[in-house]
Parts: C-alpha cells; structure tokens; sequence
C-alpha cells in the first residue's frame, strides 16, 4: 500500500499501437511498475485503433481488418517489442496447448516476395522480386537492434542488384558498345578498402562476386591510393569515382539502349529502378543529407526531388515506373483532396523510409501475421499488461483536455472529461476477447450482453467506435491528483481537435501541427474465394505482396494462409486476398459505404482478370461465382456485398501522411512535457503514435512503436532498464562512420 501511495498515475488516452506500447514500455520491470500505475482509456470495445481487426461469429468466425496490415524486416522495435511480449505472455505451459499462437517465432510467416505491377500502352505487366535474406552468412534476430547500415551499404546494394540484372539483360539484347562501369566497381572496393570501411556481409558476400565480375571484363582490382596532396573525404571519393560514373552510365544506358527498347517490360522496369535508386543517391551527396538528416529535403515532394536531380522524365511517369508508384502506394501518400489524387511525399521521409526497408530489414523484406492484427498483436498485448496491473476503461471516449491556464497555474492538464459510452453491467468490468480455436481474439461487435440495455443498443446499431453513445450516456471528469498525474495522448491529429482546442489556442507549436498535418481516408477489401487464388493464376504466388496496381484500390495480397484460423464449417472458401488504397473524402460513411463498393465492384470488373486470369468466364470476363457467397445468386453486387468491404472515414481510422513542409511541425513524444516555460509547455502531456517527430516521420507500425518507446522513456525509464536506447530514434544512420 505504500507503494501505491506515491505512484504517479499515467492515463493513456487511445489504445492504438501508440498507446499500447507506451504502457507496455511503462510497466516493462518491476521498478516501474512500482512507480507508475497506468490506465488506458478507449472508445469503443476494442484496442488497435487503426490496427484493430475483429472476428465475425455469424460469419465463420472469418477475421475482418481495418486494412492491410504487412510487418515489414525493418521493424526492430515492433519485433523486439512483441517477442518481449510473447516471452511474458506465458502460452507455452500445457493448459495451453490447444492455443495456435503461443510463441512469437509462432506469430509471423516470412514474405520475402514483392509484386508490381505497370501499366504501359494500355496492357498490365507483372514484376517479381524474390529479396534475398539477410543476412546470409550471420543469423540476424528479428527485433534485436545490429548496427545500422550507412551510404556505402546502399552504394554496395544497388551495384549487386543492377549487375545481377543487368548480366542477364546484356547477354540477351548484346548491346555492343555499353557495358556496366566497371571503373564504378574498381573503384568501390579500392576506396572501401583504403579508407578501412566496414561493410559487413560485402565483405565476405559481395566482395567476391563482384572480383569475380571484374575479372571476365578485364577490371583487375588494385589497392586505390589517393595523390598526397588529395584532401577530400570518403564520401567525396565516393560521389566522384562511383556514384559520377554511375549517373553517366543511367544516362548513357537510355539514350543508347532504353529509349529504343521502351517495349520490352524487362529493360522498363530494370531502368526505371535503376535510375531511381543512383538518383536517390546522388540526390542525397549532392544535398549533404548525410550531415544535415533527411528532414532537411522534406520541404521538397519526392518526385521534384528526383527531377532536379537528374532522373529521367520517363522514370517520373509512374504509370511505367512500378517501383517509385509502389513506394508512393505503400505510404498512401495521395493527395485526395485534387481530382485527380496527386502522388504526395516529403522526400525525405520517403526516402529514409524505402533506404530502410531494403536496407535493413532482418532476414526477410516482409512478414505476414498468422492471424488478424487484434489476435497476434493486440490480444497479447491485453493479456500481458492486464497480468501487470495495467486498467482497462472501454467505452470512454475523450473529448476535452482542460489546461490549469488560471493565475498561478502551471499551464497543465488539470482535468480529462470522458463520455462513458455504454455502462457495464455486473462489476463494470468489461471482457473483450473471445476463445476461437484456443486463440484469444477481438469480437468484431462488442458484447451486447455485458452491457446494460445491450440488446437495445444492438437494434440501434450504436457505433462506438465513431463516437456514438448510449442514450443519455454521462459524462466523466478525470481530476489532476486523484485520477491521474501525467497524461499520454495517444489518438490521432484529426481527432484531436476538438479535445486538444485549449491547447491549440496556447500553443503556437501544437497548433502549426495540427494545421500542418494530413491525412487520408483509406479503403479495403477482403474477398474470399471458392478456389484457390493458386488455381485462379495469382501472378507472384501465395506469399507475395503486390501492389502499383490500379488507383486507388492499389494494392493486393494473397492472404490464404489465415484461413485456417477462421471456423468456416464444411464448405470452406478455398482462398483469400486482402485489398486496399486510398479513398476520395467524402460526404459521410453512408455515402463512403457506396463509394468502396463501387471502386472494389469496378476493380474486379475491370481488373480481376489482371490479378487472377483463371477467374475468367467464357466471353473473357470476371466470373463473380469465384466469390465465396453461399446462398447468394451470381449478381455481382450481391457476391461482392457478401464479402468484407470498409471505408475507414472518422478521425481515429484516417491514415496520417507526410506531405512536403509537414515534418518541421511534428511534436516529439516529449515535447508538451519538455518545451521551455511559455504557451507551448504542459508538464504532464505526452504524445504517442505515428503521427509524433519519430525518427521514421510516416505512417507504419513501427514508427507508432518507437514514439511509444519514447513516450514511455521521457516519462519513466530507469537507467539500465526499459528501452535505454531505442533503433532509429536518429535518423543519422545513413551517414555511421567506418570504424
């Protein structure tokens, strides 16, 4: 009890991965659990936010998701975090052997395979990139923090990617007078092992293959030696011996090669990625990105990015540039609000962001989860931070933080007022998850029966999760002191308007984030099939990831392997895939409602046929009977209203994007907390999620991660416990010396 006494109490408002991991962080030892009591306050009956997913029991138990969720190798502190979890979570003794999930090695699938798609004089093409995994040599842990890679890495990356490729496309069209610089590949390793650079796997990987290549061309490799009097740094070498030869040779291969070869989808994309990525990194010597960070070009869109840095205008058409409109795709990063959508990136981030994925991912570029979002991630997350001590308040939604701006006051949250949106019948404690076959999952309603009048409020169809509430539903004051000392606000910036306006009109700083930031609504589908997506022809294969396929709706992923977790009967679907994009703002969820069946009944209309050529009917066109509707006749709205289609509309579910000029207006976790004395500091608020300054700046799981980890070290690390320091919180790592 008296330990209890002096524990300062941490309510977090928004149970999205933000939140979550800030009160995992939070209560992580003993010690801090002795420090800090932590309430986590949600809307609706659910955690996730936009990462919630929910089984539906009328309807094989199948999991339905706010979208697609994909983890990518990049993400070592979601990984870390969550084999953190699972080692806690304590499934592995045997009263819990029927449990499908009960380690973290039993959480993730590998998906080492990417799709795109181009489209070019009006037919679709189909590229597969199977990434190698890394390491190759060294067993690389998911979620253990390695050193970073820096820009003679990338350098090193692209050179293997491009002569791999290129042999095969040289020795098919015999070009006789182009060939790759092997004056680039001399001088990469001489310079690399003259100035001591460490490069790891290249060294032991790369290195040979490489010789090799020099060797059938005639390049002997000799030890670089500067001039003595020559004083430019590794990085100037750099740029002028490797990268300087590099441009030449892209800009040579299109005018003495490309342009006459634009039909052939090989040589399309194989130069469009290529111009791409040596763009990227002469973009980033030229602009001195490796000292002055990646947030120093976010004032510039990618695109202008790349194009005043030399790369080819045909590259810049994304329509045949599969890989730069997949990266815009991946990031949602679509202005919707033009007509038509406009590709809208901070270079930047943009760029930090793909160096990191294929940079520095662990073992495999993608991982697919082996359930729904709310089963591997979030049920385990409850489960754990409920044995910790940490409380649970569904059904409460924040709507005002009110600030001690009185004389004498110290400019912080003195009260949260709540709308309890729906009493809890019994003990007010309300039970989220439900048993599926052994596994702990999310309802995708709430449990109408632990609340009081629940059968009313299902006839009504109450949306808690928009904000809807029982009739007369109260309203609740959460005092400094009492109920609460410090405060994380862990909900996103459209959502916060309202419950952040005293902060607003205070600070300068929270307001240029809030006008600063944009977001978007997103769209998805998930369609199961009465045959396998194998047996319809799916391009890539089950474990691919495809994506820069038709706007908006442009991503797809063959998500079959979940359907053993679902509870179908003896008529199963044989096949699921997974859909997703952007989504036009619009007027109500109504009319979003219509408008993603219309854009999902068009996509397979007009497209199916792309993703599965088996799926054709006799006249060529998409057959609707390979969608999974028993008892439903072959209309296509009917097929397609029987599947799971979502329009993610309201504040908490739209998608933050980082367009040009908006990283300099992001708040650190800390930064309410931590601002100097004047309109911009409130002592006891900190932020969480992805929206935050994070060292990623976009919006994935990782980045809602590593602001959580931060939000719970500014608030309550001890040295030598919790997360001390935390991967990628520096975004300097491109530039990481050669020891």
């Amino acid at each position: 009890m008296a330990a209890d006494a002096v524990r300062k109490k941490v309510a977090i408002l928004g149970g999205g991965v933000g939140g979550m991991m800030t009160a995992f962080w939070l209560t992580s030892t003993p010690e801090l659990r002795a420090r800090f009591e932590v309430t986590v306050h949600q809307m609706g009956w659910r955690l996730g936010g936009k990462g919630a997913s929910g089984r539906n029991a009328a309807i094989g138990n199948r999991i339905e998701e706010h979208g697609l969720h994909i983890w990518f190798g990049f993400y070592d502190n979601a990984f870390f975090s969550m084999r953190t979890c699972f080692d806690e979570l304590g499934r592995t003794a045997p009263r819990k052997a029927d449990c499908p999930i009960r380690t973290f090695d039993e959480a993730f699938a590998p998906n080492p395979t990417i799709g795109l798609y181009e489209y070019y004089r009006g037919a679709w093409y189909a590229h597969r990139f199977d990434t190698p995994e890394r390491h190759r040599l060294i067993p690389h842990e998911l979620g253990r923090a390695d050193p970073p890679p820096s820009i003679w890495h990338i350098v090193s990356n692209v050179i293997e990617w491009a002569l791999d490729t290129w042999r095969d496309l040289h020795k098919h069209a015999g070009p006789a007078v182009h060939h790759f610089p092997a004056v680039a590949v001399h001088h990469f390793l001489g310079l690399a092992e003259h100035f001591g650079v460490d490069l790891g796997e290249v060294d032991v990987y790369v290195r040979p293959r490489l010789e090799a290549w020099l060797n059938e061309v005639g390049g002997a490799v000799a030890p670089f030696v500067p001039a003595p009097a020559d004083t430019r740094t590794p990085i100037e070498h750099l740029a002028e011996l490797v990268v300087a030869p590099l441009v030449t040779f892209k800009n040579e291969l299109w005018t003495h090669v490309v342009s006459t070869r634009c039909d052939d989808p090989d040589w399309r994309v194989f130069f469009t990625t290529f111009d791409t990525f040596v763009t990227v990194i002469a973009g980033l010597l030229e602009e001195d990105v490796l000292t002055r960070g990646f947030t120093s070009i976010d004032g510039v869109e990618l695109s202008q990015f790349l194009a005043d840095h030399g790369a080819n205008p045909f590259t810049l058409e994304l329509s045949h540039s599969p890989f730069l409109r997949g990266w815009y795709d991946a990031a949602f990063a679509f202005d919707c609000t033009v007509d038509p959508p406009q590709a809208d990136l901070a270079a930047g981030t943009g760029i930090h962001g793909i160096l990191r994925l294929i940079g520095t991912y662990k073992q495999y570029i993608a991982y697919k989860m082996r359930a729904g979002m709310g089963d591997t991630i979030f049920a385990p997350l409850y489960e754990v931070l409920s044995q910790r001590g940490v409380s649970f308040r569904f059904f409460h939604r924040a709507d005002e933080l009110v600030l001690d701006d009185g004389p004498g006051g110290d400019g912080g949250v003195v009260a949260i007022r709540l709308t309890r949106q729906a009493e809890v019948s019994g003990d007010r404690t309300y039970r989220p998850t439900v048993d599926i076959g052994g596994l702990p999952c999310w309802p995708s309603e709430p449990d109408w029966d632990q609340l009081v009048d629940g059968a009313a409020l299902r006839k009504q169809a109450v949306a808690f999760e928009h904000g809807q509430t029982a009739p007369a539903a109260p309203g609740i004051e959460l005092r400094r002191g009492t109920d609460f000392d410090l405060v994380v606000l862990a909900v996103p910036p459209a959502a916060q308007e309202e419950l952040g306006a005293s902060l607003r009109a205070r600070s300068p700083a929270y307001a240029a984030m809030l006008d600063s930031t944009r977001s978007v609504m997103t769209q998805a589908a998930q369609v199961w099939t009465t045959t396998s997506l194998a047996r319809l022809g799916a391009q890539f294969g089950g474990p691919a990831i495809a994506t820069s396929f038709v706007e908006p709706v442009d991503t797809y992923c063959d998500m079959s392997h979940l359907l053993p977790r679902e509870t179908w009967g003896t008529d199963p679907p044989l096949g699921v895939a997974y859909l997703c994009g952007v989504l036009k703002d619009q007027a109500d969820q109504t009319a979003a409602d219509r408008a993603v069946a219309d854009s999902i009944l068009a996509l397979l209309r007009d497209h199916g046929t792309v993703l599965w050529p088996g799926a054709a009917d006799t006249s060529h066109a998409f057959d609707w009977a390979h969608l999974y509707a028993p008892g439903v006749g072959n209309d296509a709205r009917a097929r397609l209203g029987a599947q799971y289609l979502r329009a993610n509309v309201v504040p908490t579910e739209r998608y933050v994007r980082t367009p040009p000029g908006s990283t300099v207006h992001r708040l650190a976790p800390d930064a309410p907390a931590t601002a100097p004395p004047g309109p911009d500091h409130c002592p006891n608020l900190y932020l969480a999620g992805d929206w935050t300054l994070n060292g990623i700046n976009g919006g994935c799981v990782e980045a809602a991660t590593t602001s959580g980890m931060l939000a719970a070290r500014a608030i309550g690390t001890v040295p030598g416990v919790a997360p001390a320091a935390i991967t990628g919180e520096d975004a300097s790592w491109l530039s990481r010396p050669a020891p």
